[in-house]
């Protein structure tokens, strides 16, 4: 293999580089943290740049999904500064986000997880552990249909059946002879009851309660998680020698 030159961009003193999507992060000693797009290899150019206190030595980088915004930041090996850790979502405007004074020289730096891994010179090797990334869950108001009964009162119909009698006069003839001289025959009228029936129904009406079912909504909370990203500086405060 034979590799060729594409293209080049000076620095003053660089020390270390990381490659992360279209930009190198470089360790530019005296200078801090250079940051340069690299989308056109034959024509790098610089979009930003942080001057840490010390002289960076190592850089690596790190972008947590922290949602709804992706956060990522440099860490600097800085010489007799420490850990630096600079905020680099977006790398034209790099701002400071936090440090950790080391008792030795830091030469270089490794992130993995939630850990970061620093090459302190006669110190060893320095584990710290960094926070203030977590999300936090704000509850929020979701409505909910809840089925509620309301009773409805409507009339039927019932019937009763109630029975009357009645007595309608009938005539009858009985046929008497009595010996007259003449010999004629008297006719007399006795009337006779007779029982018929007749139905009479009677309506009533009773309510007989029915239900309808209406809704109503009732809100119950539910949690939607937000992030919280920190402004201030934020202080690496755990050393773990054996994790």
């Amino acid at each position: 293999m034979h590799p060729a030159e594409e293209g080049s961009f000076a620095t003053s003193d660089a020390r270390a580089v990381v490659v992360v999507g279209n930009y190198a992060y470089v360790a530019d000693y005296g200078h801090g943290l250079r940051i340069i797009d690299v989308q056109d290899p034959a024509h790098p150019r610089e979009v930003g740049s942080y001057d840490t206190p010390g002289l960076a030595q190592g850089v690596a980088i790190a972008c947590p999904t922290v949602s709804p915004t992706r956060l990522c930041f440099a860490y600097i090996a800085d010489w007799d500064r420490g850990l630096r850790v600079i905020n680099v979502s977006s790398p034209a405007h790099p701002s400071d986000a936090g440090y950790y004074d080391t008792l030795g020289l830091a030469y270089g730096v490794t992130v993995l997880g939630d850990y970061a891994y620093l090459a302190d010179g006669s110190e060893g090797l320095l584990i710290l552990r960094f926070t203030g990334l977590t999300p936090t869950p704000t509850p929020t108001a979701t409505p909910t249909s809840t089925p509620t009964w309301t009773p409805t009162p409507t009339a039927t119909q019932t019937g009763t059946s109630t029975s009357a009698i009645t007595a309608t006069p009938t005539s009858t003839v009985t046929e008497t002879s009595i010996p007259t001289p003449t010999g004629t025959i008297t006719e007399a009228d006795t009337p006779t009851p007779t029982a018929t029936q007749t139905s009479v129904v009677v309506e009533t009406s009773s309510p007989t309660p029915t239900g309808t079912v209406t809704e109503t909504d009732t809100p119950t909370p539910t949690a939607t998680p937000t992030a919280t990203a920190m402004a201030r500086p934020v202080h690496l405060p755990l050393i773990l020698r054996n994790p």
